[in-house]
């Protein structure tokens, strides 16, 4: 059990007044609506509860495999405990499936192809410092009362990859590549110290000709005695009495420097 079903339990047992007559969809709504009311600490006793049936679960579930191990024919899927699925369809579950596109495989037990599910939800935008990830949608897993228990058969498997490696699946992200190729190599965060280094330099664009003559004007004149307008008005004058076999050497340098720029570019992309 988590913690919202010993509230519940506890809420149902101690408040039997409220919930009397009530229908078990409108329970459930009126359930989840006083556990959202609860502050952390008054939800501490109820976390504390989860946490300990969960290790004493963990060890009956690890007894339990050892038992199945010995009896599950070959060719019986055991793959899904912990993974990342999507639901087949909505039919016959609550209503409440249709708002979650992906859930994380809490339990499955193999031998009654039975899964218990909890919601993941989105959270923000994986940041630079994940590579692989970067700009991609981190999941986790949803607040607890939107939990299902459904047959193995309703559910596809999807890639995915975790990125805290979380020992407690509460604290756990994930990056989902739904009918994409996942990246093999494992995400890790790079140093911001680092990411100059992999990251290329973009190439710079190259002069064009009136450019070069400006520059080469400029070291051979003392034009730049000149300041601001009367400078450029000097600069464009010079430029517009050059004839072709003047502007040749400028336009030449041109081709070559936008030529070098060009291949850069290639190795850039």
């Amino acid at each position: 059990m988590n913690a919202f079903h010993f509230f519940s339990a506890d809420f149902r047992s101690n408040k039997k007044e409220l919930l009397q007559g009530v229908r078990l969809g409108e329970c459930t709504k009126i359930l989840t609506q006083e556990w959202k009311k609860l502050s952390d600490r008054e939800k501490a006793p109820y976390l504390e509860k989860s946490k300990e049936m969960r290790i004493v679960y963990a060890k009956e579930m690890e007894e339990y495999k050892k038992e199945v191990s010995k009896l599950t024919p070959v060719g019986i899927d055991t793959s899904l405990l912990e993974q990342v699925v999507k639901l087949k369809s909505n039919v016959g579950a609550q209503s409440f499936t249709s708002k979650f596109q992906y859930w994380y495989v809490l339990t499955f037990i193999p031998d009654l192809q039975w899964v218990h599910l909890i919601p993941l939800k989105k959270v923000g935008v994986f940041g630079p410092e994940y590579p692989e990830a970067h700009g991609r949608t981190i999941w986790m897993i949803e607040d607890e009362g939107n939990e299902l228990d459904t047959t193995a058969a309703m559910c596809t498997v999807v890639k995915s990859q975790t990125i805290a490696n979380s020992e407690d699946a509460d604290d756990e992200q994930w990056v989902i590549f739904d009918g994409e190729k996942p990246k093999l190599a494992p995400i890790f965060a790079v140093p911001k110290a680092l990411q100059a280094l992999k990251e290329p330099i973009k190439p710079t664009n190259p002069p064009n000709s009136n450019s070069l003559f400006c520059a080469d004007a400029k070291t051979k004149t003392n034009i730049e005695e000149l300041k601001g307008k009367k400078c450029q008005e000097n600069l464009f004058r010079s430029l517009d009495s050059l004839n072709m076999d003047q502007k040749r050497p400028y336009r030449e340098q041109e081709a070559k420097l936008q030529s070098s720029y060009e291949k850069q570019m290639e190795k850039y992309r």
